[in-house]
């Protein structure tokens, strides 16, 4: 049965609800029990529920996803970082598991309404929106939804106007604008869409000047960044630093990223553009690059502990999780989780 636009997909249970809502209930198993209030800490005492503290430029290990996955969404809300989708040895995954950074643990949420990968994700307002993605090669989606962690639940968006997969996606100023990927041809795009929350609706813009897929995007300031990815034209890895002005529709030019790379992720804390793991046609890199936009320059980050390509990467409080991927190019499955500290 097709779902209507802003229909409700259940799939949830009630435990699910309580810890994904946020809410305050007091875990039982902790000798803390609802309604329970428990005794006051003295300042010299650590806090449990805190999240652990990290020199800057540092890796650690999280807990590790419970579905080891490759070319799945990340993003976060309501303090949690939901991961969507999805490749794993049985072809593409509906699976959505969320990570809550302060209890260190994972919890299962309401499936994707349909299993994709190479998808795209953002969070905003408190709720996530999913756009494009696979459906199996070279299926690619035009779906668009959006989970409400509160409920549990998906609602059916208006659909992508351009199907692509591959493609990556940054919110800004009430609209999530979609860059890149590769169509139901198997050709890499230069389209750039973008879909107005409050109105459901999308709007061609100014493509971008190189087409790509497997690329980077983060929103730095009042622009959007564009990294790397590959042409599949051309059969080349990309270095290639393009900056979007939503505001004027318009690119420029910037300094090229250090490294080569494709199918990486990238994550922003702080006006600076961490760009993460990724590969070329021969190996996988661990490489964490940041770009400061104000100056147009490079400057080399601690690499991650595991190199890893098409990898979720999500900035929360300070800390960027690279989670999942692949440590090789091809029919890898990763559960890896590791957090940043920038």
């Amino acid at each position: 049965m097709t779902i209507s636009r802003r229909a409700f997909v259940k799939g949830f249970s009630a435990a699910g609800i309580a810890t994904l809502a946020g809410c305050d209930l007091l875990d039982p198993a902790d000798g803390e029990g609802i309604g329970i209030i428990p005794p006051a800490r003295t300042t010299d005492e650590p806090d449990p529920n805190s999240t652990p503290t990290a020199e800057p430029d540092t890796w650690r290990m999280g807990a590790p996803m419970p579905t080891p996955r490759t070319q799945s969404a990340g993003a976060a809300a309501h303090g949690r970082i939901y991961v969507l989708g999805g490749w794993t040895p049985e072809g593409p995954s509906n699976a959505n598991e969320a990570y809550d950074p302060h209890t260190d643990r994972w919890q299962e949420a309401a499936p994707l309404p349909q299993p994709l990968y190479q998808s795209a994700a953002v969070g905003a307002d408190g709720a996530i929106y999913l756009v494009g993605g696979f459906q199996g090669y070279p299926r690619a989606s035009a779906g668009a939804w959006r989970y409400d962690p509160i409920s549990d639940s998906w609602d059916q968006l208006w659909p992508l106007p351009t199907k692509r997969g591959g493609l990556r996606a940054a919110v800004m100023a009430g609209k999530i604008y979609v860059f890149g990927g590769l169509n139901r041809s198997v050709q890499e795009l230069s389209t750039v869409e973008a879909y107005d929350i409050d109105s459901d609706r999308w709007e061609a813009l100014t493509p971008m000047p190189t087409p790509r897929t497997l690329l980077a995007v983060g929103v730095v300031r009042d622009e959007i960044v564009i990294v790397g990815g590959m042409s599949r034209r051309t059969g080349k890895t990309l270095r290639t630093n393009e900056i979007y002005d939503p505001i004027a529709d318009k690119w420029r030019a910037a300094e090229p990223m250090p490294t080569t790379r494709r199918r990486i992720a990238a994550a922003v804390v702080e006006h600076r553009m961490y760009v993460l793991g990724g590969g070329n046609p021969l190996r996988t890199f661990p490489n964490n690059e940041i770009y400061y936009v104000d100056s147009d320059v490079w400057r080399t980050g601690r690499p991650m502990a595991v190199g890893r390509v098409d990898v979720a990467a999500v900035a929360l409080d300070g800390r960027i999780y690279a989670i999942g991927g692949g440590t090789k190019l091809y029919n890898n499955y990763s559960s890896t989780n590791e957090i940043y500290q920038t």
